[in-house]
């Protein structure tokens, strides 16, 4: 996934009757901290749906839609558990899972092919496959900007599900593959401070104890 470290700034032009206008600036410094929150938890869909985005909030402010401090807050902390999700590990799109897949197979079979030479045909029915897997609970993805993205780290060399990853998902359940994705990337006392995807292939007996011992802890709680 690309990375991106900038400033983000923007201007906002409302064209509105005269009391629409009077009504938006005795609440700018309001709007203008919203913003700016939203601004912040927000990069990628502003990147992607910017003007949108602005005309949405503006039209908010205007009707007296209000964002409670716990609305950012939740906000802000989903978005910071993304970034870190996504940068700290290797995230496939489902065509990309797909067709790794097949050229990994067909390098079993004794034949050297890279993904993009994989015909057409044959890439949809490895995506197809991939989405199979995800149906069955094998494997988890993400979803964001408008693709399922799934973490490399839920497949072998061969990129087929580990079969730990399934046990995980039933745990979770299938709904919840931020709740997952945050497990996995989060730092483990049960693990010695290690991560639970660190060790999925190595250690799988001891990421199952984990996974117990956080299961024990949600019924629990």
């Amino acid at each position: 996934m690309p990375r991106l470290n900038a400033s983000l700034s923007f201007e906002v032009t409302v064209h509105r009757s005269s009391a629409d206008i009077e009504r938006l600036r005795l609440r700018e410094e309001a709007l203008r901290n919203t913003v700016n929150a939203l601004a912040e938890i927000a990069t990628e869909r502003l990147l992607a749906q910017g003007e949108q985005l602005h005309e949405r909030l503006v039209e908010d402010f205007l009707q007296g839609v209000q964002l409670t401090p716990l609305d950012v807050r939740r906000a802000r902390m989903t978005a910071e558990a993304l970034k870190d999700i996504f940068r700290n590990a290797e995230w496939l799109s489902t065509e990309e899972m797909g067709e790794q897949a097949e050229a990994a197979e067909a390098l079993v079979c004794g034949t050297a092919v890279r993904p993009q030479d994989i015909p057409a045909s044959q890439r949809r029915a490895a995506a197809s496959k991939v989405n199979r897997w995800k149906r069955e609970g094998r494997l988890f993805s993400i979803p964001r900007q408008g693709r399922d993205w799934y973490p490399r780290y839920a497949v072998d060399a061969m990129f087929r599900p580990l079969p730990i990853v399934q046990r995980i998902v039933n745990v979770f359940g299938e709904g919840s593959p931020l709740r997952i994705a945050s497990w996995m990337e989060s730092p483990n006392s049960y693990l010695d401070g290690q991560r639970p995807r660190e060790l999925l292939e190595k250690a799988p007996q001891l990421v199952l104890h984990a996974l117990e011992q956080h299961r024990a802890g949600a019924l629990h709680g």
